[in-house]
């Protein structure tokens, strides 16, 4: 189920990986990154509640609006 499909780890080693990348990436300041991380991984674990083919378009606009909220805390 979810994430488990795409091959992709669906423990939080694996988004916690990602979550430093991204974090790195967008240049999160040091006093955003507790608030960055908790919204973060609300999203990840509702990503593990949707049923997705190989292709994972299912969490296309999970990941739209993940996005949008970690614009805004930036």
């Amino acid at each position: 189920m979810g994430l488990d499909r795409l091959n992709l780890d669906a423990d939080y080693c694996h988004f916690l990986g990602i979550l430093d990348l991204i974090q790195r990436l967008m240049e999160v300041p040091d006093n955003k990154v507790d608030e960055f991380s908790a919204t973060y991984m609300a999203a990840m674990n509702r990503s593990l509640e949707y049923l997705i083919s190989r292709s994972g378009e299912e969490l296309r606009e999970l990941a739209v609006e993940c996005y949008a909220a970690l614009k805004k805390i930036k």
